[in-house]
Order: structure tokens, then C-alpha cells, then sequence
């Protein structure tokens, strides 16, 4: 027999959220609730539905196994046109506790000329996002020009793409980055707008799905010797070779 949709379900737990603060309201009273000025009358319907909320956002946590990195790794090319992997790169275990992703796949690739540093990261929990320009400076990195770009790839079309210039001792390279989120892609540059438009998508498309979703986080980091055009023509390339939503949640 076939289960009724997630999204259906939520649909009908929302309404069942109204009626139960309807009827809560009705065995009140009249004389009580007139007595209760309209912030409070806000907060009063406002709190069985808030409940409701955080029930779907976290019923489904309990299911969600977690990844290794060999699995993930399959997920993301190691080869893009003229691009290999020459080096794979492992995350330390402090920032694997901190960050706790499902999986990720950081990489160094190189055509023979360029050496770019790519790291993709996985998770089902918004925590695990953050900006990289947060991080440079306390490598000593002088990041400046900070902009979102729009980069035109044939599988997503245009994606906002973060891009900062990063020096460090006289030279000069690019960070790119972009995230991925259930409905779409988003930058992240200054006040981190995009960054939490991602946490702002997972939290409600799995509000809306009543099931666990993930996003991901595309990194590009550039040699000295490359151009910022060129490190964008290479992240439209790896995104067009990656699969659009290829994780189950």
C-alpha cells in the first residue's frame, strides 16, 4: 500500500497545529482572551506552532547514518578535462569534530601547469558551513576585493560565486567558493548574507519535507601564477562534472 507524501503530512500536521491552538483559544474563553493585548494573542498562537516546527525539523535526525569519505569521494570528479588529482589531502580531527560532515573530498589538481587546491563538503547539519575567508586571515593570508560573480555552468546556470583575493608574503591567489542547498546555489561574501541564505534553505526545506536535507560547499583555491578567470572557467567546469543533487537525504 502506498504511504501518503512527506510534504503532505506536514501539510496536515501544520493544520492540526491551528486547530489545537484554535480549540485551546475557544476553552479559554472569550473573557480571557480579551483581557490579553495582541502581542501576547502572537506569542499564545505562536508557540504550538513554533513546537510543530522544531518536531519536523528534528523527527527525522535519528535516521540519518553517516558517510565515510570513500563514499563520498565517488560522488565528485577526480579527473576535469585537462585536470588530475595529484594529491588528496586529509581534514585534521579537530575540524572533522568541529565541522562533522557526512563526508567531504579535498584535492589538489593539477593540468601540468596549475595546481588547484578543491575541497567539497557534505552535511546534513547547517553547522557544518562556514565561510573560508574566516579562516584565512589566521593563516596570515590579506584577503581584499571581496564580490559574488555570477560563474555560467551548463547544470546549474549561473551560480552566485563568492571570490576573494588572497596574499600572503607577495603572492597572490584567488578563493572561490559556492554553496549548494536543497533549492538552489548561494554565495557568501560580506555579512555572510548567501552563507545563511544556505542555513535558511535546509532549515525550511526540511521544515516543508519533514525529512533531513543536505548542502554542500564547493571550495576553489588558485595558484599565484593563475588568473581569477581561469580558476572561475575551472570551478564551472567541476561543477558541470559534479552530479546536481547526487545525495539522498
Amino acid at each position: 500500500m502506498n504511504s501518503f507524501p512527506q510534504g503532505f503530512l506536514t501539510a496536515v500536521g501544520v493544520l492540526g497545529a491551528l486547530a489545537v491552538a484554535g480549540l485551546v483559544i475557544a476553552l479559554v474563553g472569550q473573557k480571557f482572551w480579551g483581557k490579553i493585548d495582541e502581542r501576547r494573542r502572537i506569542i499564545f498562537l505562536a508557540i504550538p506552532l513554533a513546537a510543530f516546527g522544531l518536531f519536523v525539523v528534528t523527527k527525522g535526525r535519528a535516521d540519518v547514518k553517516p558517510h565515510d569519505n570513500a563514499w563520498v569521494e565517488q560522488m565528485y570528479p577526480d579527473h576535469v578535462g585537462a585536470y588530475t588529482t595529484i594529491q588528496k589531502i586529509p581534514m585534521d580531527e579537530t575540524a572533522l569534530r568541529e565541522l562533522d560532515p557526512m563526508g567531504y573530498a579535498w584535492r589538489v589538481m593539477s593540468d601540468g601547469r596549475h595546481a588547484i587546491d578543491v575541497m567539497v563538503l557534505t552535511s546534513h547539519e547547517r553547522n557544518s558551513f562556514h565561510t573560508p575567508l574566516d579562516c584565512f586571515p589566521a593563516q596570515d593570508f590579506k584577503i581584499s576585493e571581496q564580490q559574488i560573480v555570477p560563474v555560467h555552468t551548463k547544470t546549474r546556470g549561473d551560480v552566485p560565486m563568492s571570490v576573494a583575493r588572497a596574499e600572503k608574503q607577495g603572492q597572490v591567489s584567488y578563493v572561490a567558493f559556492t554553496y549548494e542547498g536543497p533549492t538552489g546555489m548561494h554565495g557568501a561574501n560580506e555579512g555572510a548574507a548567501g552563507f545563511k541564505q544556505l542555513r535558511g534553505d535546509l532549515f525550511f526545506s526540511e521544515l516543508r519535507t519533514g525529512r533531513p536535507q543536505f548542502g554542500t560547499f564547493f571550495r576553489f583555491v588558485s595558484p599565484a601564477a593563475m588568473s581569477r578567470e581561469d580558476l572561475f572557467k575551472f570551478a564551472a567546469e567541476y561543477l558541470d562534472a559534479c552530479p546536481v543533487r547526487p545525495i539522498k537525504g
